[in-house]
């Protein structure tokens, strides 16, 4: 198994899902202990919901302000965001999370990789 540019690859998955009809919770399950991430909630929001998480956020000179809303409860996915064209990690959840940047923030990019909605608020 390997995680390449974000995807997973697992020869044995292609095996194992291929040669019998499986449940949704078994193929989770799999991919969640493969991978070593709790996923839980991540399939809970995408798979038993209709709502795509919105990435709230206001910018405030050197600071970005961010939550998510439209999510499930404990829902925490990461997503990329470039800042005056850098890459950063962040974490949103229900709460509103400052981050702080070493410079007033010009622009801010929410990378297209994730099933994400954004909105730019004036003040939270």
């Amino acid at each position: 198994m390997m995680i390449k540019n974000g995807v997973l690859y697992c020869e044995d998955s292609i095996k194992i899902f291929t040669t019998k009809p499986s449940q949704a919770i078994e193929v989770e399950t799999y991919i969640s202990e493969k991978s070593g991430i709790h996923l839980t909630q991540f399939w809970e929001q995408y798979l038993r919901t209709t709502m795509i998480p919105n990435l709230q956020y206001s910018i405030q000179q050197n600071q970005l302000r961010y939550r998510y809303t439209d999510i499930i409860k404990g829902f925490d996915m990461p997503v990329q965001v470039k800042i005056n064209g850098v890459l950063n990690w962040i974490q949103p959840t229900s709460a509103w999370k400052t981050l702080e940047n070493n410079g007033k923030i010009k622009t801010l990019d929410v990378q297209q990789d994730f099933l994400i909605n954004s909105s730019l608020i004036e003040k939270p």
